[in-house]
């Protein structure tokens, strides 16, 4: 395997430490995308709505922390016959470091605080 692919699997390992409120959606391995869902509470069902506006402030807060991550779920509503539920895109590279991970890690985790003020 290319030494390339093999730091972006060991990357990938590093994401498993995701902050509380979200989930990994997408399937690990040799995608460098990341999807992150809200992770569903039975106490506080959101709306589409509701995620999206969640969503887009947490990538807001990310952005202004220096971290870009990207909203999905907002623009397709028109395209698409199955709608995705909304999420946060982040992307792994293989030539980030664990230390970059990590940071990116903290903007997140953050920013979910700052949003969901939990």
């Amino acid at each position: 395997m290319p030494v390339c692919l093999v730091l972006l699997c060991s990357n990938h390992a590093f994401i498993g430490v995701i902050p509380d409120k979200l989930t990994v959606t997408s399937a690990q391995g040799l995608s460098p995308l990341v999807f992150l869902q809200l992770t569903k509470d039975d106490n506080a069902i959101l709306t589409r709505q509701e995620q999206l506006e969640i969503t887009n402030a947490i990538a807001k807060k990310c952005f202004d922390d220096g971290l870009l991550i990207i909203a999905t779920g907002g623009h397709v509503n028109s395209h698409l016959h199955k709608i995705p539920p909304p999420s946060l895109k982040l992307t792994i590279m293989a030539k980030q470091s664990k230390d970059d991970i990590d940071h990116a890690i903290v903007i997140l985790k953050n920013a979910i605080h700052h949003v969901l003020k939990s």
